[in-house]
C-alpha cells in the first residue's frame, strides 16, 4: 500500500475499539424524531475488506420501536475526520463524521451529535446525543451506554 490508502488504514486502526459485540442501553429524552423512553439493544462493528473500513450494526429498540440499519466508517482524509455512512432501507440515510482524541469520540452532522468518552479498558462507552431543534439550539436526545460483551 501507498500514500493516502496506507494513511487510511493506519487511522482506521485507531477505532479497533470499537470492534466487537456490544450491549447498548440508554434514556431517549423528547424529540422531533419519536417517541421518548429507553432505548436498549445490540451494537456491533468489524471490519470490512480487510482493514479498509468498519462496518457498524444496529439492532435496537427506541421506545418500543425496532431499529435495524448499517453504517459504513472509513477514513475521509479531506476533513481528516472518518466518514460515517448510514443505510436504511437499501438508501444513504445520511452522513456524519467522527474523530477520536485520546478517550473522547465525537461524531457530528447539521442536525444531530454526539459526544461520549471510552472507559480505561475500553469496554464501555457512555455519552450523549443531542439534536439541533428548530431554533438552532442542541437539545439533549439520547443518554447511552455501549458494555463491550
Amino acid at each position: 500500500m501507498k500514500g493516502s490508502n496506507s494513511r487510511a488504514l493506519l487511522k482506521i486502526n485507531k477505532l479497533i475499539s470499537f470492534i466487537g459485540v456490544w450491549k447498548t442501553s440508554g434514556e431517549i429524552y423528547e424529540n422531533p424524531f419519536g417517541a421518548k423512553g429507553v432505548l436498549k439493544g445490540i451494537d456491533s462493528y468489524r471490519f470490512g475488506n480487510g482493514h479498509d473500513f468498519i462496518v457498524h450494526s444496529v439492532n435496537v429498540k427506541m421506545a418500543g420501536k425496532k431499529i435495524k440499519n448499517c453504517e459504513v466508517i472509513s477514513y475521509d482524509s479531506k476533513k481528516n475526520a472518518f466518514a460515517m455512512y448510514a443505510f436504511e432501507n437499501g438508501s444513504v440515510a445520511g452522513i456524519q463524521y467522527g474523530k477520536l482524541k485520546g478517550k473522547v469520540w465525537s461524531v457530528s452532522s447539521s442536525k444531530v451529535r454526539f459526544r461520549g468518552r471510552f472507559n480505561k479498558g475500553n469496554s464501555r462507552l457512555s455519552g450523549l446525543w443531542e439534536f439541533k431543534n428548530k431554533n438552532r439550539v442542541w437539545k439533549p436526545w439520547i443518554k447511552i451506554e455501549l458494555n463491550k460483551n
